[in-house]
């Protein structure tokens, strides 16, 4: 049997409860269709790049480069 455990910011407190069973998830709601990951993915990736080269840029400005 599997126990979902959620933990307090007291080390001393831990309240556990048990999963829902797979019948009662509703699994439409839970995958991410295709498209909407790539473009997730595609969106990050952008991100990332963008703030890579910017403190990139921010550094070797500093350096006097």
């Amino acid at each position: 049997m599997a126990c979902q455990v959620v933990h307090y910011p007291q080390h001393s407190q831990v309240i556990t409860q048990q999963a829902p069973e797979p019948r009662d998830v509703v699994w439409s709601k839970v995958a991410i269709p295709l498209r909407e990951k790539h473009i997730r993915n595609f969106v990050v990736a952008g991100l990332f790049i963008l703030l890579a080269l910017f403190w990139t840029g921010k550094s070797i400005d500093q350096d006097g480069s």
